[in-house]
């Protein structure tokens, strides 16, 4: 499944392993990036992906999924974490709870 991530003010579909081949490629396969395991939930007008614990901070977040037409696995990928908003925000990979 393609995930999207943010470039440029331009959405591209691009895999998990092609992000992180590409991490690898320009020296960042070093950098840990945690998994934010969510779940996915139908609300009125839309979808939320629920992250019940935060790999950073260990409180409840949730995400954007898109509108009802909208597949909402296309929202999964990177994304700005909701907490540690006093310092720099972490970032995570939200991945959907198999």
């Amino acid at each position: 499944m393609k995930q999207r991530w943010r470039t440029r003010k331009k959405w591209k579909p691009v895999t998990v392993e092609e992000m992180r081949a590409i991490l690898k490629r320009i020296g960042g396969d070093e950098v840990k990036i945690p998994e934010a395991i969510s779940i996915l939930k139908k609300v009125p007008g839309g979808w939320l992906w629920i992250v019940p614990v935060c790999p950073l901070c260990g409180q409840k977040h949730q995400h954007g999924g898109g509108s009802l037409k909208d597949n909402p696995r296309s929202f999964l990928g990177f994304r700005s974490a909701h907490c540690l908003k006093d310092i720099e925000p972490g970032q995570y990979l939200l991945v959907e709870k198999k």
